[in-house]
């Protein structure tokens, strides 16, 4: 498997997140928490059910799964 430098990771959203991170920015942006919540309610699932593959520990798939959003929104805004 190839290795992604951590410079492109955030260039390497997986569809279909990209686009729903990058909505989660604008409303962040806008200060919009209610469309910003539904989001990342949207997004979360997904990530938190790779992070539990690789890490098999539910706690540290949810820390993960926080960072890995809030990173996104960051790099996407």
């Amino acid at each position: 498997m190839a290795s992604v430098a951590r410079e492109d990771m955030g260039r390497a959203l997986p569809w279909p997140l990209a686009p729903l991170i990058a909505s989660m920015a604008e409303a962040a942006r806008r200060d919009d928490r209610e469309t910003y919540d539904e989001l990342f309610d949207c997004c979360f699932g997904w990530v938190y059910s790779v992070a539990l593959r690789v890490t098999h520990d539910a706690a540290r798939a949810e820390a993960v799964t926080a960072y890995v959003l809030r990173e996104a929104v960051i790099e996407a805004g």
